[in-house]
């Protein structure tokens, strides 16, 4: 999963546009996604589509979205794939004291990817001992200029 960012990393010798990275080589990601957002009748419906590509896209084991309220600094867990949902809903993260991949992405307002989670020292280690992940990469969501979620796609092999 994280090869094909990886890879598209080392060729990128300059900044490129968001929607750039949703296109692969049998269509357009993004306006599959659009399409889907604009019939989704639901926020949950809206994240099954966002889950959809990203799995399609990077054939992650493990995908979960994760709320931010950053008046308290603090995110809880809302959707999940791949992990048990029950056990996601009830995670929650101290967004300044307890250092993870979802702190680091919503503090930096940036994606970044993770390539071996066990040596790495901004990942949770309950997080990613539960979910048995390798490696994942962290995707803020922003709205209105704030961070609002951030997304994590994860391999287990």
């Amino acid at each position: 999963m994280l090869t094909r960012w990886k890879e598209r990393s080392r060729r990128q010798e300059s900044e490129t546009a968001p929607t750039d990275a949703l296109r692969d080589g049998d269509g357009d990601s993004a306006a599959r996604l659009t399409a889907a957002l604009v019939q989704a009748g639901s926020p949950r419906e809206a994240v099954a589509a966002v889950f959809d590509e990203v799995e399609r896209i990077t054939g992650a084991d493990a995908i979960f979205l994760a709320l931010v309220d950053a008046e308290r600094a603090w995110a809880t867990g809302f959707a999940a794939r791949g992990v048990d949902e029950d056990w996601w809903r009830g995670v929650s993260v101290d967004l300044e004291h307890e250092p993870t991949g979802i702190a680091a992405a919503a503090r930096e307002r940036a994606p970044f990817a993770v390539y071996d989670i066990e040596s790495a020292p901004n990942v949770s280690r309950r997080i990613a001992a539960t979910v048995g992940a390798k490696s994942a990469a962290f995707v803020p969501f922003i709205a209105d200029g704030r961070v609002v979620a951030v997304l994590v796609a994860a391999t287990t092999r």
